[in-house]
């Protein structure tokens, strides 16, 4: 069963009218992010976390950490060279590396933590997939400002939940 901060999310996550899901069934929507089927590393990380959140407050702080997070990687990609590898500049500018538990400098054994779940960290393994992917910095700043809209637009919603709930 979804709690309420995950229900704001599928009201308020922009695209999710876009993903494989049924957003009415709940234990549908679960079962796709525990099978990593939603196609939203994002989606998923917010998910997984919200469902956690047993009240406003804590709810509210997972926003703003994953927003501050975020926002620090993309302020380090707007600072960076253009033929910067993504990857370096997060694995540099993440506020959470010291505690992940791997040497960021060895992008194959992050590649492998992040596919096995290992890294500790969602929203680290989410924002690595996602530069990861990006070809080069200024597609990464894009990815990384899109990644913020939406973290915001999902925080705006979890605190100033939907009157039609």
């Amino acid at each position: 069963m979804a709690n309420e901060f995950q229900i704001e999310l599928l009201r308020s996550y922009p695209g999710a009218d876009m993903l494989p899901i049924d957003a009415e069934d709940h234990e549908a929507v679960d079962r796709a992010v525990r099978e990593d089927a939603t196609g939203d590393t994002l989606f998923a990380f917010l998910w997984k976390e919200l469902g956690n959140a047993e009240n406003a407050s804590a709810a509210d702080l997972l926003m703003s950490t994953a927003l501050d997070d975020t926002r620090a990687v993309y302020d380090a990609l707007v600072s960076s060279s253009e033929d910067e590898n993504p990857k370096a500049v997060l694995a540099r500018s993440y506020p959470g590396r010291d505690v992940i538990p791997v040497d960021l400098d060895d992008h194959v054994a992050v590649d492998r933590a992040v596919r096995e779940g290992s890294t500790g960290d969602l929203l680290f393994s989410f924002l690595w997939r996602e530069l990861g992917d990006a070809d080069g910095v200024a597609e990464a700043r894009r990815m990384a400002e899109t990644a913020l809209d939406d973290l915001q637009a999902v925080a705006d919603s979890v605190r100033q939940p939907s009157p039609f709930a």
